[in-house]
Formats: C-alpha cells, structure tokens, sequence
C-alpha cells in the first residue's frame, strides 16, 4: 500500500464509470494494483492488463495480485505508458482506468501538460473508437489544455472526490469516433 495508492472505493467508482462488465481494461499506472484487483473482483468477464514504469511498483502490485489469488486475472507488465503502443496494438483496449501521478508528492517541477499529453496520445493509439478513459487528475484545466490540440477525447463527466485528504477529480473521456470509423 503505497503513499499513492487510492481507496477501493474511489476504484470500484472509477469502474463504474467506464461502464464495462466485459471486454478489455488496461491501468497503465496500475501503483499497488488496486483498480486492477477492484476490477477482477466485482468484474469477472474482464481482461485486465495493468502496468508501471517503476520496478518496484510493479513488484508490489504482483504481490498484491497474488495474494488476492488473481495472478490468473491480471497480467503485471513493467513498462513505461510510452511504451505501451509499441507492445498493444492500436484500439485493443475497450476502457482505460488508472491513477497517474497527480502532482501533489511529485512537486512543482513536473510538466503536467506534457505529461498529461503523452497519456492522451498513449490513450488514443490504444483505446477503440467509443472507448473510455476514466483517470484522477488534481490539475484542473490542464487536463482539456492537452486534449485541445487534437480533440481526440470528448469529455463525459468530471466528478470530485476525496482520497487521502486531497480532493483530485474523476475525469471520464470518451475517445472521438472519426468519420472514416463510421464507414468500416
């Protein structure tokens, strides 16, 4: 249970928004594995891929997965969220769930519009078209600043929430259809 890690609650919530009982979920962030375990337990047609960039996170979250005897559910990778679409292929993942870093033990010198841009574009190189991007995110405004330039995500619902006595934001993105999509 890492300083980060959300409450199974705010996870179970996050999931309800995605709207999903069946299909593929991925949490590219996945920390200690909570949305993923959250996921398996109250979702048992889902297909759940969790990553991490840290070694150590990853470590953790397949202890946690295992002791939940769901290390047949959820497949741990180590990997960097800008990597992930050099392993997936494109629209492979109906919803995308997770907890990225949000800022408020990172400090002041991360670029979170850079950073939240890399997701975006990780998000729609992975998600199918209709597919849905539910995240917390305590920036406000910067999240729609690095979805702007390519309009990429419609934004559903944004939802406030309390964890660990900070109040960051639910977001739920809806990845656009393009025209050429309604064709196929």
């Amino acid at each position: 249970n890492p300083h980060g890690a959300i409450k199974s609650n705010v996870a179970y919530a996050m999931l309800r928004f995605a709207r999903l009982s069946c299909g593929r979920i991925l949490d590219p962030f996945c920390g200690s594995a909570t949305i993923p375990i959250e996921a398996a337990q109250v979702f048992p047609d889902l297909e759940i891929v969790a990553s991490d960039y840290s070694a150590r996170a990853v470590d953790g979250a397949r202890l946690n997965v295992t002791a939940a005897g769901l290390d047949q559910r959820i497949d741990v990778q180590h990997l960097d969220v800008a990597d992930l679409a050099g392993i997936h292929s494109e629209a492979s993942f109906d919803a995308i769930v997770t907890n990225p870093p949000f800022g408020v033990r990172l400090g002041r010198g991360m670029d979170f519009l850079a950073f939240y841009s890399r997701v975006l574009d990780a998000a729609s190189h992975l998600l199918k078209p209709g597919g849905l991007l539910v995240f917390l995110a305590w920036k406000r405004g910067v999240i729609d600043r690095a979805n702007r330039p390519h309009n990429r995500f419609r934004r559903n619902h944004v939802r406030v929430v309390e964890t660990g006595g900070i109040f960051p934001r639910i977001y739920v993105f809806e990845k656009r259809v393009d025209k050429q999509d309604l064709t196929l």
